[in-house]
């Protein structure tokens, strides 16, 4: 008898998959809206956000993409405590990346607008290598990025690539019957 090999394409199997949405929707209003005084909660609400997507990801530790975003995200989280909640961006890499503008009406400690920095000279960054330093050379929608954030994307890639690319699997082992 001759064995066939079948190709397999896999499925989607997310678990706790809201703890996603209620993170991302948190980062969005952490972002966009202006929270004037009470900066404070800014700081808190942005690291906690991370804290539900690193849950996410340890549910869902089955697939190796999600362990590669995990990673990123504990690095991402690490420099964003370290630095009192937001992620630190140098005035020099915002120059970098085009965005001096935006530094007009800033000082170093205040929080970007719109974004979920926190303007830092880079000797008053703490783990300053995993900050946001990182810049494509053009303003853009992601102008400015850190380690974290590339391993992140380094493990939605892997994600895509197990949930779209196909993968050999072995037809089960026929087993005798019982009569």
């Amino acid at each position: 008898m001759t064995k066939r090999w079948r190709l397999a394409f896999s499925k989607i199997d997310l678990r706790f998959g809201w703890l996603v949405f209620l993170a991302l929707l948190a980062q969005v209003v952490v972002i966009y809206v202006d929270f004037g005084d009470a900066d404070v909660l800014r700081r808190f609400v942005f690291p906690a956000s991370y804290v539900l997507l690193v849950a996410f990801v340890v549910l869902n530790r089955r697939r190796v993409g999600f362990l590669v975003i995990g990673i990123g995200m504990l690095l991402n989280l690490l420099v964003i405590v370290a630095n009192g909640g937001l992620m630190p961006i140098a005035p020099t890499t915002m120059e970098r990346a085009g965005l001096e503008d935006k530094l007009v009406e800033l000082e170093l400690g205040d929080s970007v607008p719109q974004t979920k920095n926190v303007l830092l000279d880079e000797g008053d960054t703490h783990l300053e290598l995993l900050s946001d330093r990182i810049t494509w050379g053009s303003p853009g929608p992601v102008p400015v990025f850190s380690i974290g954030d590339a391993v992140i994307g380094i493990g939605l890639i892997i994600i895509l690539a197990e949930l779209l690319l196909p993968r050999l699997q072995r037809p089960p082992r026929d087993r005798p019957s019982l009569t």
